[in-house]
């Protein structure tokens, strides 16, 4: 029989993973943030029409790179994010 204590290294490597998403989250969120909402205004409604255009509407049925490039107008980068934590 396993011991219980043995598992536990399973649960580290899974919350290795959820956290180097959860990174890239951020990183998106910062380059979508600064790209579109800080230029245009959080309240714009052609800055919202566009995020609910891109990103809401096709849902999973395009691949979420696919649907944050159209929302950027370009690839994604690490650079609001490097900014927004006084990396650069």
């Amino acid at each position: 029989m396993i011991h219980w204590v043995s598992n536990l290294k399973a649960f580290n490597v899974c919350s290795d993973l959820y956290y180097v998403g959860f990174q890239w989250s951020l990183v998106f969120g910062e380059d979508m943030f600064e790209t579109v909402f800080e230029k245009e205004g959080v309240l714009n409604p052609a800055a919202g029409m566009k995020y609910r255009k891109c990103i809401l509407e096709p849902g999973g049925s395009l691949d979420g790179m696919e649907m944050l490039k159209n929302f950027l107008g370009r690839e994604p980068s690490l650079d609001a994010f490097l900014r927004r934590n006084g990396l650069v």
